[in-house]
């Protein structure tokens, strides 16, 4: 199924994963809709909804659409969600990316870190899931084979891999958690449910200037943009109720060889210990039986190391 003229409403995407991501999607012809806080140029973080609105439409996207909004505030989110559906007349694709992260133990985190991360990961993705709920239904009814992907990782009771980062991880579970719920409360519908992960981290702004992590044994945005391409391109019907990894979802499209989306292809990928982050080493779900990917995007943000 062809994804050209598909609307897809990705929060948080001034920047990062959520920009690379509307970058593919634009390549196939999509309307992206670019949601975010960074309307006016920030003196730390590159690029706005503006710009990122404009390079999608740069990169063959058949509209584009930057709206203002803090996904915290309830009457933005609709507002937001209202403004899409005017412009383009429907929702097919949810990506819910805008994230806070702060991975630190509950002595070195207060409460306004804790209270931002639980406003922006969980009630944010809630706000903007439920009131597209809607829109993505039509969608279905229309057989336009509609998908909501959470930024989320799968969920472990291994105190070891909560431990030392409890406030992020609770924040971030309850997005996992959106996606087991909605996947069942959306399954009689039509509407695709699933979360992505990553295996390596991924060089965002957030591990720049938040973590301090070294660009040179990162990812680019691109690996979780093609995987979550592969995702939204699964039937609906079937492929539903997953928390997945994006490595794995890769390796289900014959990529494995992952040089092409590292941001030094000279520096040796971290080993699975160092890399797996919030993941359990047992965690299983189903793989996407639909190939999509002919090859891995390698360009969809060209100057990885500053656009981020």
């Amino acid at each position: 199924m062809s994804m050209k003229g598909k609307v897809v409403f990705v929060s948080g995407g001034s920047r990062g994963i959520g920009l690379a991501t509307a970058i593919r999607f634009s390549r196939e012809g999509c309307n992206i809709v670019i949601t975010g806080k960074t309307s006016t140029t920030h003196p730390k973080l590159p690029g706005t909804i503006h710009s990122a609105a404009q390079e999608c439409l740069d990169n063959g996207a058949s509209g584009a659409l930057a709206v203002p909004c803090d996904i915290r505030d309830e009457k933005q989110v609709v507002e937001a969600v209202a403004k899409a559906v005017e412009r383009f007349g429907g929702i097919d694709v949810l990506l819910n990316n805008a994230s806070a992260i702060s991975l630190t133990p509950t002595t070195e985190t207060d409460s306004k870190m804790f209270d931002l991360m639980n406003q922006i990961n969980l009630r944010g993705t809630w706000l903007v899931t439920k009131y597209c709920i809607p829109h993505l239904i039509a969608s279905a009814k229309r057989g336009r084979n509609p998908h909501v992907v959470n930024m989320c990782p799968p969920i472990t009771l291994e105190p070891e891999t909560i431990g030392g980062k409890t406030a992020y991880m609770m924040a971030k579970y309850g997005m996992s958690l959106q996606v087991l719920g909605h996947s069942v409360e959306l399954k009689e519908h039509g509407v695709g449910v699933n979360g992505i992960w990553p295996m390596y981290p991924i060089w965002t702004a957030a591990l720049k200037n938040r973590l301090g992590m070294e660009a040179s044994w990162a990812m680019k945005p691109d690996i979780h943009a093609d995987a979550i391409y592969t995702i939204v391109n699964q039937p609906s019907t079937e492929y539903t109720g997953n928390l997945t990894i994006d490595t794995a979802i890769l390796a289900s499209q014959g990529i494995t060889d992952l040089t092409p989306y590292q941001i030094d292809p000279t520096r040796s990928a971290p080993s699975l210990e160092e890399a797996r982050f919030g993941a359990s080493k047992a965690h299983t779900f189903a793989l996407p039986g639909k190939k999509v990917l002919l090859r891995p995007s390698t360009d969809l943000l060209a100057r990885s190391r500053s656009s981020l």
